[in-house]
């Protein structure tokens, strides 16, 4: 098992006060910041410094963050007032690509051999393949012909260049051309609707669900339960159940520490907490623009 960000912190921060004044007197332990002798400011600091470079490079590579000129990061104009779904799903989507495309990890290998249905896969063939986020604008402008961002299939896919074609190509589902592709989510509600439906109608084909619920069960282990009940209830048969179970996958499945996911999480929900208040700001100023415009009372002419 491995963790899920991977850094030297002694590189990024200088070490706080209250931490090592904590260090003093608890020992190695307070390095957790689940630790008990932190308060929740504390623990989001511990988090920030933990998280901070990552969560920046994971949100700008979405196209739905922006980076202002003193270092924060804001939500996209177009992306303002999302839930905190959606917020989250863009960056466990970014996320998964990062992770995958690191060569000393084996979480690209296993979601590649996963959603391509293969029970063998040579690290060489697995080589030659990149993880892209289809609707990232990296792929726009590297994979154009993969770019989508209104695709509803899967969110991250996997190409290859074909050499003698010159140009890229799918990982497919073994045996067949059926581009192979996963489905992020980040969601604690409403699988029934958002995970499990998608599959059955064919809308998904694989879904990596990340997250758990308030109450601490994981929503892949609501999936199961909800499937269990549409095949106890007659509504899918034996054949599909057993599909439905094999489509869905959660961060240890793929040697990901989900106690690393839940505290990334956990600094993402604070984060997008903090910038509600503001973007909300931001949507009703410019509302009163635009009225001010369509009133010929404002000096600001383009919005």
């Amino acid at each position: 098992m491995r963790e899920l960000i991977i850094s030297n912190m002694d590189d990024r921060f200088q070490i706080e006060s209250f931490i090592i004044d904590k260090l003093s007197t608890v020992g190695a332990g307070i390095l957790d910041s689940r630790h008990p002798s932190f308060t929740n400011e504390e623990k989001l600091k511990i988090l920030r410094m933990k998280y901070w470079d990552d969560f920046v490079a994971d949100a700008l590579e979405t196209g739905h963050f922006t980076l202002t000129q003193n270092g924060e990061i804001k939500i996209a104009i177009r992306t303002i007032n999302q839930d905190i779904s959606v917020i989250a799903g863009y960056i466990f989507e970014s996320l998964t690509v990062r992770l995958a495309n690191e060569e000393n990890r084996r979480f690209g290998y296993d979601i590649f051999k996963w959603s391509t249905s293969r029970k063998r896969l040579s690290s060489q063939f697995y080589s030659k393949y990149q993880t892209v986020g289809v609707g990232f604008p990296i792929t726009n402008r590297m994979y154009p012909g993969y770019y989508n961002p209104n695709f509803r299939q899967f969110d991250v896919m996997f190409l290859t260049m074909n050499e003698e074609l010159g140009r890229p190509e799918p990982a497919t589902i073994v045996n067949t051309t059926i581009p192979a592709g996963v489905q992020i989510k980040a969601i604690t509600s409403n699988e029934l609707i958002n995970i499990i439906e998608p599959l059955i109608s064919g809308q998904y084909d694989n879904v990596i669900t990340y997250l758990r619920h308030p109450s601490g069960e994981h929503s892949y282990e609501v999936c199961i339960k909800e499937i269990k009940k549409l095949y106890r209830g007659g509504k899918i048969t034996g054949f599909q159940r057993e599909k439905l179970e094999d489509s869905i996958g959660y961060p240890e499945m793929f040697g990901l520490y989900q106690r690393e996911v839940d505290d990334y999480y956990y600094f993402i929900r604070d984060w997008h907490n903090e910038n509600a208040k503001e973007d909300n700001d931001i949507l009703m100023a410019i509302g009163m623009q635009a009225q001010e415009v369509r009133n010929g009372s404002s000096f600001i002419t383009v919005i």
